[in-house]
């Protein structure tokens, strides 16, 4: 191997599968047939064909090759001389990490409990901003609750509470264009306004809006929304 050449794995320095690799090279003894090819397990150069590889003519540079189809590992990706098998550099094996598989679109909760109203007091519960990772447009449909509950297609929920108390229950389903479906148990407390009120506090950091976190949004929301928070300080 040669001592005035390397070749390192530039981008991404931990891959997933389907991403391209970049390449960067550096050789002392520059050729316009040096080349890098990728080997898989301990196969090196020489040992039957490289899976992918492309010229690398000058003394350093950049080279992508597309790696999307690889998976698993480890691979090795060699600098190699005047269109041979004589190894000027080597990269450290690396391997692919398994590509996450695809989350459909969903609810953000099962479940949520309303703001508590009097009997007899208007009702509207917004349903429409809990629909994640949308594949087309979100249609909302009531499946089964009390009839004073009704359900707009955008998702919102109005009525009018009835003159008794206590909680009653609505089950709303959901479906988008893409074909993805979902429902969630939607529960509104009734409540005599002379009960004295209970109110459950929280402070929340958003921690830079969660923009450290896969999905952080999403995983804010539910936790907000699980809670049975009446007061949310940010």
């Amino acid at each position: 191997m040669a001592t005035g050449s390397t070749l390192t794995l530039a981008s991404p320095t931990s891959p997933t599968e389907g991403d391209k690799l970049t390449f960067h090279w550096t050789t002392d003894a520059p050729d316009s047939r040096n080349w890098v090819g990728v080997y898989d397990g301990t196969r090196q150069p020489g040992n039957g064909a490289s899976l992918l590889w492309k010229y690398t003519p000058a003394a350093s540079g950049d080279v992508q090759l597309d790696t999307s189809a690889l998976t698993g590992g480890p691979y090795t990706a060699y600098l190699l001389a005047k269109d041979g098998y004589g190894i000027l550099a080597q990269t450290t094996p690396f391997s692919f990490r398994p590509k996450p598989a695809p989350v459909r679109p969903h609810l953000a909760v099962d479940a949520l409990t309303a703001t508590a109203v009097a009997p007899g007091a208007p009702v509207s519960v917004r349903l429409g901003g809990l629909w994640c990772r949308t594949a087309g447009t979100p249609t909302f449909r009531r499946v089964s609750g009390p009839a004073w509950l009704a359900v707009a297609s955008d998702g919102t929920v109005t009525g009018t509470a009835p003159a008794s108390t206590g909680e009653v229950q609505l089950l709303v389903g959901v479906k988008d264009t893409g074909g993805a479906a979902d429902a969630l148990t939607l529960t509104v407390p009734v409540v005599d306004p002379a009960t004295a009120p209970r109110l459950k506090a929280a402070s929340w950091n958003l921690a830079n809006a969660g923009a450290a976190f896969t999905d952080g949004l999403e995983k804010q929301l539910r936790v907000v929304l699980t809670q049975g928070l009446d007061v949310l300080a940010l």
